[in-house]
């Protein structure tokens, strides 16, 4: 299945290079197709070593361009807008939804914690947004399953990038979660940073549930319906990320 993300007001994704720097852009709010995930280095990509580490699939390194120490500032000519996701918790998740691809990727780091340490979310965030021109920039989560990284996590990572952010940049925040964790604590969090929320509903429980269960194998539609209960409560902007399989595709 294709993996989306809810996208912030400006990117429909599609990858695009410029002055050796692999980036994204586009125009449209909704749903797009997964983008890989860059950061600038010196010499051909690199496999992640931890949870939350950033890297793009295709060298970086592009014929005779400026090249730029991994914690150099970006020069101003240089930043364009370009969208990233960031999975703090790695492939780990409270679900086990039977098309899930990316369960596996557990066995990839045997013995690994899978969060995103605070030295590397503070990394990360000064990163992202040192690399992005003033005006609207986007900080989004996935997964795995983000919240499981806790309210908290969330909490200092946002009043972080807000002390990071350069006094032109205005930030919209966007997590995709599958919503059985959402509780009044998170749809305070959400509400408060007008956080736009993507959450995973393959239709009705009789449909949503012939894949989407949970590790024991139990129908999850019930806690996800939850989850969306206390978002509209706290006013919360949802979208919907949809997996179309054999148990729905005949239901439009």
């Amino acid at each position: 299945p294709t993996t989306t993300t809810p996208t912030s007001k400006r990117y429909s994704i599609r990858e695009h290079r410029t002055r050796g720097r692999a980036v994204l852009v586009g125009a449209a709010r909704g749903h797009t197709r997964e983008p890989p995930i860059l950061t600038r280095v010196d010499g051909p990509a690199r496999r992640p070593e931890r949870p939350g580490a950033i890297v793009t699939d295709s060298p970086v390194q592009m014929g005779a361009t400026r090249h730029l120490a991994l914690d150099a500032p970006v020069p101003a000519e240089l930043r364009v807008p370009f969208h990233l996701l960031a999975k703090p918790s790695g492939p780990i998740c409270n679900l086990d939804c039977q098309y899930c691809f990316f369960l596996s990727k557990e066995a990839l780091y045997p013995g690994d914690r899978f969060r995103m340490s605070d030295d590397l979310v503070a990394t990360y965030l000064r990163q992202l947004l040192d690399s992005q021109p003033d005006g609207p920039v986007t900080v989004a989560w996935q997964g795995g399953e983000p919240t499981l990284m806790g309210v908290e996590f969330f909490a200092r990572a946002v009043e972080l990038a807000e002390q990071l952010r350069r006094p032109g940049q205005q930030l919209e925040h966007t997590i995709q979660t599958n919503g059985t964790l959402i509780d009044d604590a998170w749809g305070e969090l959400l509400a408060r940073h007008d956080f736009l929320v993507g959450l995973s509903i393959d239709g009705p429980p009789e449909l949503h549930d012939a894949y989407r269960v949970d590790k024991r194998g139990a129908p999850t539609s019930a806690n996800v319906l939850r989850g969306l209960e206390v978002l509209r409560r706290h006013c919360v902007e949802v979208n919907i990320l949809c997996t179309v399989h054999a148990a729905n595709q005949d239901h439009p």
